[in-house]
């Protein structure tokens, strides 16, 4: 049963990101179409307001959660060795991570470029 709810787990999760991504990508959309002319300050000035940078933020951590849980079912169905297993899983992280930590340090330097 242990197996079925870590399964069940993962795929709410991998749904959950996506919608998210989704509603963000249709949100972003609505900005740079309906938005004001598109420049530097204005972008600069979008990307300081707090709620803003927390929803790049959770977009980051949707994408990444998102990728970690493809990837990984990907490499447990598909590499049968297991210390292969363990190296690939453990440099999957690790670049997701390197990437997040990439992600949040670029978008609190746009944030603060006022």
């Amino acid at each position: 049963m242990k197996y079925v709810t870590q399964g069940l787990r993962m795929w709410l999760l991998q749904r959950l990101t996506a919608v998210y991504m989704v509603l963000f990508f249709v949100f972003m959309l609505g900005y740079f179409f309906t938005g004001d002319k598109l420049t530097f300050a204005n972008w600069t000035l979008f990307m300081s307001h707090p709620l803003t940078t927390t929803a790049w933020v959770l977009f980051f951590l949707s994408l990444l959660l998102h990728a970690w849980v493809g990837m990984r079912d990907a490499i447990m169905d598909y590499v049968n060795t297991f210390w292969v297993k363990l190296f690939v899983l453990s440099m999957l992280a690790v670049g997701l991570i390197s990437m997040g930590i990439w992600a949040i340090r670029v978008l609190l330097m746009a944030g603060s470029m006022r």
